[in-house]
């Protein structure tokens, strides 16, 4: 059953009228710079998870397939300082191409294209703009 959201966790059937007394404020419209900050914003909490997980889990991996090792033995070869390490240049690498792919989305956006030209626009800027970072990082 489709419905419009009234709340977080209630839905109301479409074309109803709000519950009487529903303290829910109407969205407003958010500026252009506003878009940008709050996609960058959501990019950086993506960038924290995604070095978090990389920093443990790559050196286990590359572990594994460079020296032929089980998951048993690469975990207990496991070298936090080495992780700790990593960590730093994945979030230093992270925080710069998180938050612009997510600005890059919305900024390509407002453009009048068509879904697709829109999309290779937006791949073809983030990916010759960060390819040097991701270079860097491997």
């Amino acid at each position: 059953v489709q419905g419009c959201e009234t709340h977080a966790s209630h839905f109301r059937p479409c074309g109803s009228p709000r519950p009487k007394g529903s303290k829910m404020a109407t969205a407003q419209p958010q500026d252009f710079a506003g878009r940008v900050l709050g996609a960058a914003s959501q990019g950086a909490v993506g960038a924290l998870v995604a070095a978090s997980l990389s920093a443990f889990t790559e050196p286990i991996v590359n572990n594994m397939l460079v020296n032929r090792v089980t998951l048993s033995q690469a975990l207990s070869q496991l070298d936090m300082g080495r992780v700790y390490a990593f960590l730093q240049t994945t979030l230093s690498t992270n925080f710069i191409k998180f938050p612009f792919f997510e600005a890059t989305n919305v900024v390509i956006s407002g453009v009048d294209l068509n879904p697709t030209l829109r999309g290779t626009a937006a791949g073809a800027i983030f990916c010759t703009t960060t390819l040097p970072i991701t270079n860097y990082r491997f």
